[in-house]
């Protein structure tokens, strides 16, 4: 259920429950007819559970359960204005009242049952209706309409198989019957009922017609015909209230026909009946709101017989109707026939002095309207502003003596906000249109009024809500004071104080979870935490990210299936993904059911997260497999099992969740996104022709949106990555046997589009720069994570392709540098992990060829290289001349690079692991020693470094951090692998010396510094490496080694990075 029944009525339920369940049937049967009257339908249902438990509960009450809960479900749902809600209430009906219906047979109550059933039928269609008018669902709403239709047309054929089921017990009695008789009585109740069934599938008709379009034939031949039975009940049964009825919703037929004569004639039939019993009042009640329709309509514009008729009837109303809302909906239209009347005026005679009496009508009527209808108070509110609102005089305050008089003076104040809110949404319009000068100034005035009023009136209603929250008694009824607390905490959130807002919301929330304003209070508060999480701009975040949880946690378990609900969940699932806990992220998204509108939205933000989560745990190991330092307890075919499973996962919730928003029928920036994730995803794994089709899809895609403009996509940077996503698939789909012809020349489209969109000027050609370095990750990633030989040859020959194509008589600078980075990407890809690959050396050469093109051409083609930029291709032309084995070439760069920026550490980290590697050829173990202490003297001084100096120089430098981990790390790495060469060349004394350097220079480094999750794992390998050549036990770092002192950055001079 919704929410959670106040402990006094659980405790009334409980206490009525035993003394009825004591005593006879009579008793519980009354006292549930009781609480179903007053629509207290909650502690009904409750009521009948534990009836059903109980061993004393009578049993002709126990076997209609099911049917009573059914009903009652219906009825409960009739109230609900969540649709998903609404929904699974309707469930539990049908299914309660199919049970009944096929475990009762012949019990009496089952021909009631199946009425009910109908009725949930038509509900069900109703539902339909109401969600194909919802904004945003233009997409669907032909198809839910369809669905509605077939529902309505169920719940017509239910009620035509009651009907001859009554006609057939009707014939059976006889002729003559005397009257008084009980047979007399059975008949009449049987009379009314098939009676009944005739006008309810009279109206199901009518329902149907009103799901077509207003011009479509079908609505015109659906409503004649529910105008033919309505005229025949009428006839047949015009002595009975029921026939009446007939007539009035005949009348309501031809007004949907456009027949307002006829309809006129009808309705007015109705009103000119002399009985006025209770009855019958409200029957007059409801045709005359469907003549005042009739009137008003710009075809007939009989505004004053309107105004007459309502005037006398609204004056005619007894006590007990004035604030009923068949009434107020009366003089709401009342209101708008003065409204309409003056404006009818005006166009003949703008001077004519009816024009103000008639105004000043209009907004009294609405501003009663406003103030006593819930459902109506929108409309009167902007009724009255449309005509000006009230004014307001912040001197004329009252002095409430009372909780009453304090909650009544601050209920007027808020009303007078909302008016006054509501001019400012209706007047400027009316302004860009009007022509006559005055007319416009007095608009004006009439906004800048409202402007000021606004905040008059909200410090006047915080005001008078404190002073009633002051004045409560142990007698004021306690949900009075909650909802003065809940509307006063929206009064804070609209005013921007969300520390008020939150407190007093979470306040009501917890210490009254049984009121009817702690679920709203529970997600204002919420919502108040989260705008000031928004707000707070520095990094701790702790406090307002703790309330945020903590208020959307108790949200959603106390109101877990109602909407308000189901959005705690989504802030839930957030911030877990903020915080990195994509696994806590998946748990709640299983709280949000399928039917949810929230479920969708979280089933986006999720399946990013698990998609992102996917990348870092796969690089993560792709990296200890290339370093050859895999963490004790890890099966890299295990663990690249549970990354598949997180791949696939990733897409089947962001597949679900795309399906689940394209239904609504609109695009937005969240489905936009998501689509894109999704082509990404598709794209990554090697699915190129399907993220092609979702990037081209006419509705969602993402490519055809951007191209087209939407406002969905305005987003900045939305263009440029839709782009490299459709660039990586067209040529990731080049070489499958399902690429299109004109993949190449569509890949170079987006090359061109993504070049005007991000490189128009010289910080864009810097961004597309970075855009195309991604773009190389990302078809590097596409290979490996290729489930074959055979795809990875497939992907490497389309890109290699497409490159070739691309690259040649090419002069773009940011063209050039793409073609070679995703030379090397694709050399690295095919070299990774158990992917090694012979031809990893030939996209390292074509990689070379590149660079070198660039490096040599530069001052003779369409760019300039600046001298940071030219270290910068060195760089990556040295790192591929490492890669196939060119190590004098690869130091001649480096040894270039640092003659002139010799501090540059990332390039001399280069430098020392070139020595590193190249050192590990046979004969060449000296290169150790070059790699330590460094090499290529200049005036006695080197210009490169070596590990050992490298460390030295990072070591005070946090943000050199992972340098200087790295150097000692290679240090010890470099003494180990010098060690195992010594071992081979029989030279055991100088191995064991080097074997005892790096344990003591590992051990010194774990003993100092904190290791990260990235770092501990390499180190306690490497550490393993050397036990188990010394002969000691391989047991690796202790489990828990504390660092004895912490690196401190302390002031010093700069150390340069290569961006530096």
């Amino acid at each position: 259920m919704e929410t959670r029944v106040v402990k006094t009525k659980c405790w009334l339920v409980v206490l009525l429950c035993g003394a009825s369940v004591s005593q006879a049937g009579e008793p519980a049967r009354e006292f549930l007819d009781q609480l179903v009257d007053t629509q207290l339908y909650d502690v009904a249902l409750d009521y009948l559970e534990q009836l059903q438990d109980s061993p004393l509960a009578p049993v002709r009450m126990k076997e209609i359960i099911p049917y009573e809960q059914g009903r009652i479900l219906i009825k409960l749902s009739g109230l609900q204005r969540d649709f998903d809600m609404r929904e699974r209430q309707l469930n539990r009906a049908q299914q309660s009242l199919q049970q009944f219906i096929d475990t009762r047979k012949g019990n009496p109550k089952v021909a009631a049952a199946e009425s009910e059933l109908g009725t949930l039928l038509e509900q069900r269609g109703t539902l339909q209706v109401l969600r194909a008018e919802r904004p945003g669902n233009a997409q669907e709403k032909q198809k839910l309409l369809a669905s509605a239709r077939e529902r309505f047309g169920e719940a017509r054929g239910v009620f035509e198989k009651i009907q001859g089921q009554l006609r057939q017990k009707l014939k059976n009695y006889p002729a003559v019957i005397p009257t008084g008789t009980p047979e007399h009585q059975l008949r009449e109740e049987t009379r009314l009922q098939y009676l009944q069934t005739l006008l309810v599938a009279a109206v199901i008709q009518e329902e149907m017609a009103d799901t077509y379009d207003e011009k479509a034939p079908e609505r015109s031949k659906l409503l004649s015909e529910a105008s033919s039975e309505y005229d025949s009940i009428y006839k047949n049964y015009r002595r009975f209230v029921a026939g009446l009825y007939a007539r009035l919703y005949q009348g309501r037929v031809q007004k949907k026909l456009g027949k307002f004569p006829d309809a006129i004639s009808y309705l007015v039939e109705i009103l000119e009946n002399e009985d006025n019993s209770d009855a019958f009042r409200s029957l007059k009640n409801k045709a005359l709101l469907e003549a005042m329709d009739c009137w008003l309509d710009p075809s007939e514009e009989k505004y004053a017989e309107a105004i007459r008729q309502a005037t006398a009837w609204i004056d005619s109303s007894r006590q007990n109707e004035i604030y009923l809302e068949d009434w107020l909906q009366l003089r709401f239209a009342l209101a708008r026939a003065h409204g309409s009347y003056s404006e009818y005026l005006e166009k003949k005679d703008p001077a004519d002095p009816q024009i103000r009496i008639s105004r000043d009508e209009a907004k009294k009527q609405a501003r009663v309207v406003a103030r006593f209808s819930s459902a109506l108070k929108d409309d009167a509110q902007r009724l009255e502003a449309r005509y000006g609102g009230r004014k307001y005089d912040p001197n004329k305050k009252p002095d409430p003596k009372t909780f009453a008089e304090a909650a009544d003076a601050a209920k007027q104040a808020t009303e007078m906000m909302r008016t006054q809110q509501l001019v400012l949404q209706t007047v400027p319009d009316q302004i860009e249109v009007e022509t006559d000068a005055k007319r416009k100034e007095e608009l004006v005035k009439q906004v800048e009024n409202a402007n000021k009023t606004i905040g008059l009136a909200r410090e006047d209603a915080i005001r008078f809500f404190n002073r009633a929250l002051e004045l409560a008694e142990s007698g004021t009824p306690p949900e009075e004071v909650n909802q003065a607390r809940y509307v006063l905490s929206y009064l804070h959130f609209e005013k921007e104080d969300y520390y008020e807002a939150a407190v007093l919301g979470e306040m009501v929330a917890r210490r009254f979870p049984g009121s009817s304003a702690a679920r709203h209070c529970a997600n204002l508060a919420m919502w108040s935490y989260r705008q000031l999480y928004d707000l707070n701009t520095t990094e701790d975040r702790d406090f307002e990210r703790g309330r945020v949880m903590g208020a959307a946690r108790y949200l959603s378990d106390h109101w877990a299936d109602s909407s308000e609900g189901q959005g705690a969940v989504s802030q839930l699932i957030e911030f877990s993904i903020r915080d990195g806990k994509v696994s806590q992220a998946r748990e709640y998204l299983a709280k949000i059911p399928e039917d949810s509108q929230a479920r969708g939205p979280a089933e986006l933000k999720t399946g990013r997260a698990i998609w992102y989560q996917f990348l870092r745990e796969n690089q993560q190991l792709s990296r200890w497999q290339r370093e050859g330092v895999v963490p004790a307890g890890i099966d890299p075919a295990a663990r690249k099992q549970e990354l598949t499973g997180l791949r696939d996962q990733a897409q089947q919730v962001l597949s679900a969740g795309i399906q689940r928003m394209r239904g609504k029928g609109s695009v937005d920036g969240v489905l936009a996104t998501a689509a894109l994730s999704l082509a990404q995803v598709y794209s990554q794994t090697g699915q190129s022709v399907a993220a092609l089709k979702l990037l081209e899809d006419e509705q969602i895609g993402p490519l055809t949106l951007v191209r087209a403009k939407h406002a969905a996509v305005a987003t900045k940077g939305f263009a440029a990555e839709t782009y490299k996503s459709a660039l990586s698939s067209y040529i990731g789909s080049l070489g499958s046997a399902t690429s299109s012809q004109d993949a190449i020349g569509k890949a170079k489209q987006v090359m061109e589009d993504l070049n005007a969109t991000v490189g128009a000027t010289a910080d864009g050609q810097t961004q597309l720069m970075s855009h195309y370095a991604t773009l190389a990750k990302d078809l590097k990633q596409q290979i490996e994570l290729a489930d074959s030989a055979a795809k990875r040859q497939q992907l490497t020959e389309g890109f290699e392709t497409f490159l070739q194509q691309v690259s040649q008589g090419a002069t773009e600078l940011n063209v050039l540098h793409w073609v070679a980075d995703t030379f090397t990407k694709m050399g690295e890809a095919l070299e990774a992990g158990n992917a090694r690959s012979k031809n990893a050396s030939r996209y390292f050469t074509l990689a070379i060829g590149t660079y070198e093109r660039i490096l040599t051409d530069g001052g003779q083609k369409d760019f300039e290289l600046t001298p940071a930029v030219r270290d910068s291709f060195a760089l990556q032309l040295a790192k591929c001349y490492r890669r196939v084995r060119k190590f004098t070439a690869c130091m001649g760069q480096l040894e270039s690079i640092l003659k002139e920026r010799n501090s540059l550490v990332n390039v001399q980290l280069e430098a020392a692991r070139t020595y590193q590697l190249w050192a590990r050829f046979p004969r060449k173990e000296s290169l150790y020693l070059r790699a330590l202490t460094g090499g290529r003297p200049v005036r006695g001084k080197n210009t490169v470094w070596g590990f050992q100096r490298i460390s030295k120089v990072t070591y005070r430098h946090p943000n050199l951090r992972d340098a200087f981990l790295e150097s000692r790390y290679r240090m010890s790495e470099c003494l180990y692998e010098w060690a195992v060469a010594l071992g081979k060349q029989d030279k055991q004394e100088l191995k064991k010396k080097r074997l005892t350097s790096a344990n003591k220079a590992l051990l010194a480094t774990v003993e100092s510094f904190a290791l990260d999750e990235t770092w501990r794992p390499q180190y306690d390998g490497l550490l393993r490496k050397i036990q188990r050549a010394s002969g000691k036990p391989v047991v690796g770092l202790p489990k828990q080694r504390q660092k004895t002192r912490q690196a401190q950055a302390r002031p010093r001079q700069p150390v340069q990075t290569a961006s530096q």
